[in-house]
């Protein structure tokens, strides 16, 4: 399992994390490979990475698919030849103001990250 905790600090982007989540996933498949490279292990062909956003205190769920193909672009700073479609999934709760300071939007909020800690290592 790969785990990437990043705490981003910097203002710009804020409403927009999605960059720099695809960015570090494509970091994360990078280094993971190089390991396993290291212990003499095969690279992996491709990899799906579970990610988590916070915009303020609104979470959002990715799945990001990595490929050789993307990862290779990205390296060699080309356009990558078929597309990556990233999944994600916001929780937004219908009638509820605030984030998770709001005990009612926190409740839901924890439902969307069972259900996805749940739909991912069910199938991986």
């Amino acid at each position: 399992m790969i785990q990437v905790i990043k705490e981003n600090k910097a203002a710009r982007n804020i409403q927009s994390p999605e960059p720099q989540v695809i960015a570090e996933a494509i970091s994360a498949f990078q280094h993971n490979n190089h390991i396993r490279q290291s212990m003499g292990l095969p690279a992996l062909v491709q990899m799906t990475l579970p990610c988590i956003t916070m915009v303020r205190t609104h979470p959002a769920f990715y799945l990001v698919p990595v490929t050789n193909v993307l990862s290779n672009a990205v390296l060699n700073g080309t356009y990558p030849l078929s597309r990556a479609r990233v999944r994600r999934c916001r929780c937004e709760v219908v009638g509820v103001n605030g984030g998770m300071e709001n005990p009612v939007y926190r409740i839901h909020a924890l439902q969307y990250y069972v259900a996805f800690r749940e739909s991912y290592w069910k199938k991986h």
